[in-house]
């Protein structure tokens, strides 16, 4: 059988407008994804994945990032086995494609504390009621170095098309290359300020992440809430642990509902063109204060509203409440932020 090639792509632009509180910040725009994808499928048994991010700029210039290079085989009735550069099995935030989060961004935990991509080899078995999916990784292609294993688990009960009951639990230990920091944005990408950051940590033996998550579904009523911890095993100064939870609810109306499908939420169903919107709201937390290690803690109020113009594009428009403290420093602005997203 000819192998079977499957273009696919997207945009995703944002613009952010801040309200300013201590530190000064600056309305912009950027273009957050610029992704041109391609799946081949060889028969039933293999498939080559490919993603590329053209819009990590560097420089002020945009550069090409390798997000997945994976080979899979799924000729193996126990399991997928994957090879390459793929997620690190960790969180429902996380492993949920982008396109198909509540909030424009992802939640304060999930980018502060979570590993990335990385090259490495592992395992899925996806079932209609659980899946458990585990990785051996190494460095990744771009940036984040050091090696270790990740593995979730996920339990579905209750998987009725209209009603969905999802418990869940993540755990990573790493032994990492060099110095670690752990810091992230205010859930919004276009304000290049991150209000909580640990700065360079060295010394560094080990990094151990568990993860909990739950979600709830209803008809169009969503809430999804996960619980993170990362403890930090140091061999000359003392060990720290980093935590952070947040708790997210949905409504959507004119037809639609989310979807779930292998752990994870997938492309919804939609109503009419043009007719299907969803509000949005989320609490985050996450605190990077432990020992002498004060990188702050942040907590955001997100309330979003999302219109799905049909199914290859979205626009999206979050409203976020900034509440951060770092070493006895408080700033909390107010952002407002659109992302339109088109993609095929």
């Amino acid at each position: 059988m000819a192998a079977q090639v499957v273009p696919s792509g997207r945009l995703d632009l944002d613009y952010a407008a801040p309200n300013s509180d201590t530190r000064s910040l600056h309305s912009n725009a950027i273009v957050r994804r610029a992704e041109l994808d391609f799946e081949v499928n060889f028969n039933d048994d293999w498939a080559f994945k490919t993603s590329n991010d053209f819009a990590r700029a560097k420089g002020g210039k945009l550069k090409n990032s390798i997000q997945n290079l994976i080979l899979t085989y799924k000729g193996w009735r126990t399991g997928d086995i994957s090879a390459g550069q793929f997620k690190v099995p960790f969180g429902l935030d996380n492993l949920t494609s982008s396109k198909y989060t509540m909030a424009i961004e992802r939640s304060l935990p999930t980018t502060g504390l979570v590993p990335s991509r990385h090259l490495g080899i592992g395992f899925s078995r996806n079932r209609k009621h659980y899946t458990f999916s585990v990785m051996a990784f190494g460095p990744s292609i771009d940036y984040d170095k050091g090696n270790g294993i990740g593995a979730r688990y996920t339990f579905a009960p209750i998987d009725s098309g209209n009603k969905l009951l999802h418990v869940g639990v993540s755990f990573v230990s790493e032994e990492p290359t060099g110095s670690v920091k752990f810091k992230t944005n205010p859930e919004s990408k276009p304000t290049e300020v991150d209000f909580v950051d640990t700065g360079k940590l060295g010394d560094v033996s080990r990094i151990n992440r568990l993860g909990l998550e739950m979600a709830y579904q209803i008809g169009p009523f969503t809430t999804q809430m996960e619980w993170m911890r990362t403890a930090v095993n140091r061999q000359h100064h003392p060990n720290v642990a980093f935590g952070g939870w947040y708790v997210e609810g949905s409504w959507m109306f004119g037809g639609g509902s989310r979807r779930y499908k292998y752990g994870k939420f997938v492309s919804p169903t939609l109503g009419k063109p043009y007719g299907t919107w969803e509000l949005t709201a989320r609490y985050s937390h996450l605190d990077l204060n432990d020992a002498s290690v004060q990188g702050g803690r942040e907590n955001n109020l997100t309330l979003g509203l999302n219109w799905y113009l049909n199914s290859h594009g979205r626009l999206m428009f979050n409203y976020i409440k900034v509440h951060s403290d770092r070493q006895g420093a408080a700033d909390n602005p107010d952002i407002f932020l659109v992302q339109t997203q088109f993609f095929f």
